[in-house]
């Protein structure tokens, strides 16, 4: 597994040095953007890495990589001895502390009514949103009406402070403890409630229930109340578990899928993984696997604990607000360790955190695909987009209540996919941190607004991508390094050329914040419409600092901004240096030894890609197979005659090249013959190309006789590339030829035949068809240009 990851653990020194640079001309140091920011002294829940962010920007990068840090610790998890048994017991301790968590809070039932619909739109049914809709996909019945529980935020806020959340199990032991299983693997021969196909053992009545379902295929019911189920293998389908719902349910619950490609469905709120005033763990360890979920799904915390773990396999996973490492009062993690995985979520998600939550998304390797957003319209000020609020994004109830962090942390060298519509990839929004950590690949983000490294009203984010070409588009800001209202916001990309663009951001900074956009190396591209590059605006009377780096390389700005050069603005700057990052040197593929080889696989080396590191290996392959004269042309000729492969007709014009009489030689008797309609086209390219003048009677003799069209058009060319005149008369009637590309290619033919050309070039000139015209004309101007 390779995992890819910055080595400093802050900024590098260049980029201190270059920041003093920049900001000195503005009349600042570095240290000065750190100006008070924390004027909400009394909120609630505040997180003191929160906090330190939002007062020194310069903490931001430290936090993301600490961030990664954990991340990769969690990519590599080791079987726990103990297994089941320990499971069992570590399950009987959470639930115990979980129980007595719900029994001595007074107000839980008005908490939970009131936290299931906190974050989904109340008009719309089918979420939380909808009202007790927690309670009635339970058969529970709706502790409140509705007109009971108009409240307000301030309230609200002390509601939540109450929480008070257990400890949860850390989820590298978790996981361990369900790779560490020891499970008899048979289809099993008894029946579980709840649960159709073979089942290996059940226990109904212990203080943790359990089932063991066997390798063939096992259905898990809504009616599946075990707290514990372990699935030996199979292709499994699964409508329950992992869904620790305490104020309703037992407050634990675990699902350890051993094997096989499962599906996962549910429509009711907390399930696959996930906790509400509970614990709910999911860990597949094998297979390719569907996941479709409701809101509180696919790793959610809300006062609680959730664990999503999916170890191996290529993924299609869905689910509503507040899924896929999602926490609120809490901790949750969505953690996958292989394979190229899709995500979709609503809203809340991909590593979101609401209040005093902490919500993690990890993933270890694969090209993946992170999609948030297209349900909730983010009305009235972006009506025909949609708000996100996920992909490493966390915020807080303003005025009153703080936030907490949220993380995605992408660590493998695929090429990602990111799109949030408004709010989301490294963001937050009040007292909030967000974070989006991306070690490696080709990756693209895209988004609406308030994006890629964005702080917004008293909050920070950063993106932060490591290696890679990458592609950064926001239509609006502020986004990419950007913050505004006291906030604080970072975009940095270590390495690769890039693409940038938005309507505001790249070192923007509004409304007494400060933002910094860091781009460390390679040839990239900026666009920015309005406000960025190192920029900053009053408010209140007094000012904000932005700051733009480029740290090496020649770069192309769409409006201001230059390539090698300062520029000042108030207490902002823009610096672009003129260093060039070293080019390191390719890694040269070893030549072997062509002269050892067979023919297929000399011939198989010689018709490779010849570029970069391979450009010598495969010219020595070449040119030993050339060097085998005739047996080389009698094995293309009896073998890949037919060929279609551009690289193959490279190595194979090598050989006819070096070896001319004597291909030209087997080609006229090919010719003679009768071939299969490629296998003569390739036949009439390679005569042209290798017998020259020699082979004019015959391309001649074979315009005279009907053909297809792309043959004709072959052995145009192939006179073409001969060029001498006297095969004009043949080639001039094919000119009103009702065949467009016959009549392009008899153009592009005429061209190498001179001036006597030039009447009927004149009159292609005027053809109905744009490709005919343009070749009659070019073909003119190289005529003209060859009399002058």
């Amino acid at each position: 597994m390779n995992l890819l990851l910055a080595l400093a653990l802050s900024l590098p020194c260049p980029v201190t040095d270059a920041a003093k640079t920049a900001l000195e001309g503005a009349g600042i140091t570095p240290e000065e953007m750190n100006f008070d920011r924390h004027w909400v002294t009394g909120v609630e829940l505040a997180d003191s890495l929160v906090v330190g962010c939002l007062q020194d920007i310069w903490l931001l990068p430290e936090a993301a990589e600490a961030a990664a840090e954990e991340a990769v610790f969690l990519c590599g998890p080791e079987a726990v001895s103990g297994g089941m048994d320990s499971l069992l017991t570590l399950m009987e301790e959470v639930k115990l502390d979980y129980s007595r968590a719900i029994d001595t809070l007074a107000c839980a039932d008005t908490l939970a009514m009131l936290c299931a619909g906190m974050w989904a739109d109340s008009d719309s049914a089918g979420t939380p949103g909808e009202w007790g809709l927690l309670y009635s996909s339970r058969g529970a019945e709706i502790p409140f009406d509705s007109e009971d529980m108009d409240i307000e935020l301030d309230r609200f806020t002390e509601l939540l402070a109450r929480w008070t959340e257990p400890e949860n199990p850390r989820p590298e032991l978790v996981i361990g403890l369900v790779q560490g299983m020891e499970i008899e693997r048979s289809c099993g021969t008894i029946n579980a409630p709840g649960v159709t196909g073979g089942v290996i053992d059940f226990d109904d009545t212990g203080e943790v229930t359990w089932v063991i379902g066997g390798t063939g295929r096992n259905t898990y019911t809504e009616d599946c109340s075990f707290d514990l189920i372990i699935d030996a293998g199979g292709d499994d389908l699964y409508l329950t578990g992992g869904e620790g719902v305490g104020i309703l349910e037992s407050p634990v619950s675990v699902v350890a899928d051993l094997a096989g490609n499962d599906s996962y469905i549910s429509d009711r709120p907390v399930s696959q993984g996930s906790g509400f005033m509970g614990y709910g763990v999911l860990v597949d360890l094998s297979g390719d696997d569907t996941y479709r979920g409701s809101s509180f799904s696919q790793g959610s915390a809300m006062m609680g604990g959730g664990l999503f773990a999916d170890l191996n396999g290529c993924d299609h996973c869905l689910g509503g607000v507040h899924s896929q490492g999602a926490a609120t009062l809490g901790s949750s993690w969505l953690i996958d360790l292989q394979g190229d995985d899709f995500r979709k979520v609503s809203a809340y998600g991909q590593g979101f955190a609401g209040p005093a939550g902490k919500g993690h998304l990890v993933d270890c390797q694969g090209s993946d695909t992170y999609l948030a957003g297209f349900t909730y319209s983010h009305e009235p000020l972006l009506p025909q987009d949609h708000t996100a609020m996920s992909q490493g994004f966390s915020t807080g109830l303003r005025p009153f209540c703080a936030g907490g962090v949220g993380t995605l942390c992408d660590l493998g060298e695929g090429n990602d996919t990111y799109r949030a519509e408004v709010f989301g990839q490294g963001g937050a929004y009040f007292y909030s941190l967000g974070i989006l950590y991306d070690a490696g690949g080709q990756d693209v983000y895209s988004s609406a607004q308030y994006s890629q490294g964005s702080g917004i009203h008293l909050a920070s984010g950063i993106l932060m991508d490591v290696q890679g070409d990458d592609q950064y588009v926001s239509r609006f800001g502020p986004s990419q390094g950007a913050a505004h209202d006291l906030s604080t916001g970072m975009l940095l990309d270590m390495e690769g050329e890039d693409c940038y663009a938005t309507d505001s951001g790249q070192g923007a900074a509004m409304t007494n914040s400060a933002a910094v956009f860091v781009d460390m190396s390679g040839s990239d591209l900026y666009a920015v419409r309005n406000m960025g590059y190192g920029a900053s605006g009053w408010a209140r009377g007094s000012a904000g600092s932005g700051l733009f780096l480029d740290m090496a390389d020649r770069d192309f700005y769409m409006t201001s901004g230059a390539d090698d050069s300062l520029w000042i603005r108030e207490y902002s700057a823009g610096l672009d240096l003129p260093a060039e990052t070293p080019v390191p040197e390719e890694e040269v593929e070893e030549t072997g030894n062509p002269s050892e080889l067979e023919m297929d696989s000399l011939f198989s080396i010689a018709s490779e890609w010849g570029v970069s590191g391979n450009r010598e290996r495969v010219l020595a392959h070449r040119e030993e197979l050339a060097s085998r004269g005739a047996g080389a042309v009698d094995y293309i000729l009896e073998e890949h005659l037919d060929s279609w492969s551009g690289l193959e007709h490279r190595a194979i014009r090598a050989v006819f090249n070096e070896n001319s009489n004597y291909a030209a030689e087997r080609l006229f008797e090919l010719l003679a013959d009768t071939l299969a309609p490629n296998e003569k086209v390739n036949a009439v390219s390679w005569l042209g190309e290798t017998a020259g003048e020699e082979a004019m009677p015959v391309l001649k003799a074979m315009l005279a006789d009907s053909m297809s069209t792309g043959l004709t058009v072959s052995v145009l060319k192939a006179l073409g590339n001969i060029g001498n005149t006297e095969a004009l008369p043949a080639v001039l009637p094919f000119a009103e030829h009702e065949s467009e590309r016959i009549r392009r290619q008899t153009a592009v033919t005429l061209g190498e035949m001179g001036e006597e050309a030039l009447e009927t070039l004149e009159r292609l000139a005027g053809d109905s068809s744009l490709a005919v015209r343009s070749a009659a004309l070019r073909s003119m101007d190289g005529i003209n240009d060859g009399q002058d």
